[in-house]
Parts: C-alpha cells; sequence; structure tokens
C-alpha cells in the first residue's frame, strides 16, 4: 500500500518507488537511470509522483550514483551523519545495505518539488568518469622508508584497481615497490616485513604498501590507526575521484606539494559558494 513519504525499495540497488511526490537529483557515476523506463538526466533536479519507479541498471561511467532527495532521508543522526558503517552496523538504514520491501521515509520540509523542478549543477560541479584516472598525492607519512628508485615507481606508473576495492579501501596492482635497510632493533619493535612500522594514525586517503605490493588507499570506512609504511596522502578533492574508480580501471598518481593541495582545496571549495545551480 502506498502511504508515508518515502522510496520502496524492490530490489537492493536497483529499483525504488516512490510513495509521495518529491524531487531527486542523481549525480556521481553514470548507471543508466531511468524513472518509468524513460532515461534520466543527471546533474538536474527531476519530479518524482507518487508511484513512479527508479531503475538503475548497467554501468556506463564511473562506480557509484548518488540520489538527493528534497526534504532529505528521514533516518537518525549517528555521530552527526546519516551515512552507514556497514563494518561497525551504525548509522543509516539500520546501520546495514537495502534490501527489498525496506521502506527508506524522507523528509516533507523545505521548497515543494515543483520549486525545485528543472535546476541543474552548475558546469564545474559535472564530474566525468572515465576508465583512467589522475590522482594527485602528497608524500608522507613514512616515504622516507622507501628507496628513491621506488618513489620514482610509484609516480611513474600505471596501477590498475584491484577486485579489493571498497569503502574501507582500494588495492592496486602494479610493480613491487622497495624499501631502504634497516636495523634489527626496528624489526623487533615494529615488525619483521620492511613495511610494517609502530602503528600510527591513517589519515584518509593514507597509502599504505604492504611487503611493497598492491598499495591500498584507505577511504571514509577506513581505520584509524594501522602499521604499514605509508607512501603518500590522496588530497581532499581526490577522495571521490578514488570512489568512482572500480576494478580494472587504470589509476597514475601526480605528486604536488602540500601547498598546492591547499590551493586545489580551497578552489573546489569555492565552487560550491559561487553558481551553484542554474535555475
Amino acid at each position: 500500500e502506498l502511504g508515508e513519504a518515502g522510496l520502496e525499495v524492490l530490489l537492493p540497488g536497483l529499483r525504488m518507488k516512490a510513495l509521495s511526490e518529491m524531487a531527486i537529483t542523481i549525480t556521481g557515476g553514470d548507471l543508466s537511470p531511468t524513472l518509468n523506463g524513460q532515461p534520466v538526466q543527471m546533474w538536474r533536479v527531476i519530479g518524482v509522483h507518487r508511484g513512479d519507479v527508479l531503475h538503475f541498471s548497467k554501468w556506463r561511467t564511473g562506480c557509484r550514483a548518488y540520489i538527493t532527495i528534497s526534504g532529505g532521508i528521514d533516518v537518525p543522526l549517528v555521530f552527526g551523519s546519516k551515512s552507514t558503517l556497514l563494518q561497525g552496523k551504525l548509522g543509516g538504514y539500520e546501520g546495514r545495505s537495502l534490501k527489498e520491501g525496506d521502506l527508506v521515509k524522507v523528509g516533507t520540509k523545505g521548497a515543494s518539488p515543483s520549486e525545485l523542478e528543472g535546476r541543474k549543477a552548475a558546469p564545474p560541479l559535472v564530474r566525468q568518469f572515465g576508465k583512467t584516472f589522475e590522482i594527485r598525492v602528497v608524500r608522507g607519512l613514512e616515504d622516507f622508508l622507501f628507496t628513491p628508485e621506488s618513489i620514482e615507481i610509484f609516480f611513474s606508473s600505471e596501477w590498475k584497481v584491484s577486485p579489493k576495492a571498497n569503502r574501507l579501501g582500494v588495492r592496486y596492482r602494479g610493480p613491487r615497490l622497495s624499501f631502504k635497510p634497516r636495523s634489527q632493533a626496528v624489526d623487533h619493535e615494529a615488525g619483521s616485513d620492511p613495511s610494517n612500522i609502530l602503528d600510527d594514525l591513517i589519515p584518509t586517503g593514507g597509502i599504505q604498501v604492504p611487503a611493497g605490493l598492491e598499495p591500498t588507499i584507505l577511504c571514509v570506512d577506513g581505520p584509524s590507526t594501522g602499521g604499514y609504511a605509508k607512501i603518500g596522502t590522496v588530497i581532499s578533492s581526490g577522495i571521490s575521484w578514488i570512489g568512482q574508480s572500480k576494478p580494472g580501471d587504470s589509476t597514475f598518481f601526480k605528486e604536488v606539494s602540500l601547498d598546492e593541495a591547499y590551493r586545489i582545496l580551497k578552489e573546489e571549495e569555492a565552487l560550491f559558494h559561487e553558481g551553484l545551480v542554474i535555475t
């Protein structure tokens, strides 16, 4: 029975039925969205009526699509967020992935769907994703443990996203990286592998290289500490691009300075304060 304001999940991540009138916008990767069988224009506000069915099918570009719903998604805040941490079974919709039959409630306050319909993101905000990514990286925190040759290899090689990729972390396949010799005292305290270090903090975007194999970027659901050497850290604006790369996609890491990373962050933040939408 149609009744409450919200969406009913028909198949997880594939089909959702509107239980009320709302306005939505789909951004991120292009997963061939349709509404009642008709293609949906992304990065634009569209009106959805009670009984309409939103459907996602095949990947075209990117890896993840995002739906913004007028009124917001009505779930409890956990640590100030509505996100879901699957590993910890926290937040979002009962701390788990959506499944068939779930009813996702949405808010009803704010502008009406008819007032919002037709607005679209300004061109500088629209992201286009291919199968090759250039990800900017600041060196550290333990880059000094790698040989100079390995640093050069890391920033000059093509890396392929492995099947081991999710919101916790993304692994990359490519050449092996090597480490400088170290003392037995360090081995005793941290571990025998040259990549082992005493556990320390991992920033979001930190790139660990366990045993010199498969550099791993720790993402938004990643651990806060770890015991492997980090060759660099993805800059803040690069995290969303990592989330759109899927197994088999190519990645090239480009080194930037801390000052460059800060400049890029300020430029991107300015985009969200200047002409956010076009009506």
